[in-house]
């Protein structure tokens, strides 16, 4: 199997596979709750249900509207190279593979300031 129909293949299978994967978790946490609270309280778990729902749909919304402003801003950046990282003359791997460890680098303290925010 050549790797453009693996692509292919991957391509037309994913959202079947998560689908599925959604369908299993949800299934599992109905079947065996994490939380003591929703084991006898069917009407607290449903509405716990819709709650969760609710926020995943408007997550969802949320990261398919920011997500073509997130395109822009990174086409933008590329083409008029803007950046930290336009800077400095490095290879194009080592631009990558800086630009994932400060993206980590960046995710790890906004996790860190978020949680001693509480």
């Amino acid at each position: 199997m050549s790797e453009d129909q693996l692509a292919e293949l991957i391509k037309q299978w994913r959202y079947i596979v998560g689908f599925f994967v959604l369908v299993t978790m949800w299934t599992w946490e109905a079947l065996a709750p994490m939380y003591r609270v929703f084991v006898k309280n069917e009407r607290r778990r449903f509405a716990h249900a819709v709650a969760n729902l609710g926020i995943s749909l408007l997550n969802a919304a949320l990261v398919f509207g920011l997500s073509f402003a997130i395109v822009f801003v990174m086409q933008f950046s590329s083409v008029n190279s803007l950046g930290l990282l336009y800077r400095v003359e490095i290879p194009v791997w080592l631009h990558w593979l800086l630009a994932l460890l400060l993206l980590d680098l960046w995710q790890y303290w906004w996790h860190r300031i978020n949680v001693s925010a509480r």
